[in-house]
């Protein structure tokens, strides 16, 4: 409506545009080969440099005192947000290493080898298994992955599978996954913002119900669909044979 417009047009500011920069270098650093904790790390110091000169934000947003003397802004937001995920990751992570120490990890895969993979076409579809798995419950890509990557790891030396490949089918997987089911973090963070946005801006619909926003998830779908259909027929398959001859050791290259 006009009164929709008028209301987004008073609010806008043409500086927004400034913060595609740090998008910009982050997404550039990523494909020069940066890790992407560092190319996300050089972007928020990207998006501090350029908004507080331009008037975007200022000191007082980043890091400040309340009234009960407790640290505030958005640093501290964002450390404490991520307290609660990192402290689990690290509690999987030693779970993951316990069952890997103890053999129960090489049990499993041996158990897999004898009963299902006896080839490197149904080793690949239990490489996305293996992710698929643990990313329904989870729906959040580091935990599942520490939870799948091991596992994923072993069915990669014994069969020559690429990494990159099973990289990209935990990642796709999981992102998929979160972005799909109601229960993920992508989709309970769109509801959240929605209900948050809508309090400056009334006409900005409230979706509080993530089971309704499935049908319309058509990248998640599509995204899913295509590497199970990659895995289920071989397509893009590798095995990076100069990988395996340099890293492992000559026995296990003629398995």
């Amino acid at each position: 409506s006009e009164d929709a417009y008028n209301e987004l047009l008073s609010n806008a500011s043409p500086k927004g545009l400034l913060m595609l920069i740090p998008v910009v270098i982050t997404v550039f650093l990523a494909f020069r080969g940066i890790s992407l904790i560092k190319a996300t790390v050089y972007g928020m110091i990207a998006v501090v440099v350029i908004a507080l000169p331009a008037g975007l934000m200022s000191f007082s947003d980043l890091f400040f005192i309340d009234k009960e003397g407790m640290v505030a802004g958005a640093v501290a937001s964002g450390i404490g947000g991520f307290a609660t995920i990192i402290l689990l990751i690290l509690m999987i992570a030693a779970l993951s290493y316990i069952m890997q120490a103890g053999g129960a990890i090489d049990a499993i895969l041996t158990n897999m080898k004898g009963k299902f993979i006896n080839s490197q076409k149904r080793a690949d579809i239990t490489n996305f298994l293996l992710i698929l798995i643990p990313a329904i419950p989870l729906c959040n890509g580091i935990v599942a992955e520490i939870v799948a990557g091991p596992l994923m790891l072993n069915v990669c030396n014994e069969y020559k599978i690429s990494r990159f490949r099973a990289a990209n089918f935990a990642d796709a997987v999981n992102c998929g996954l979160s972005g799909l089911l109601p229960w993920g973090g992508s989709t309970l963070m769109f509801c959240a913002l929605t209900k948050t946005v809508s309090e400056s801006y009334s006409f900005v619909p409230v979706f509080s119900n993530p089971v309704s926003l499935m049908p319309y998830a058509i990248y998640p779908i599509a995204i899913i669909l295509l590497y199970f259909l990659s895995a289920v027929t071989g397509i893009g398959f590798k095995r990076d044979m100069k990988y395996w001859e340099k890293n492992k050791p000559e026995e296990n290259i003629e398995k």
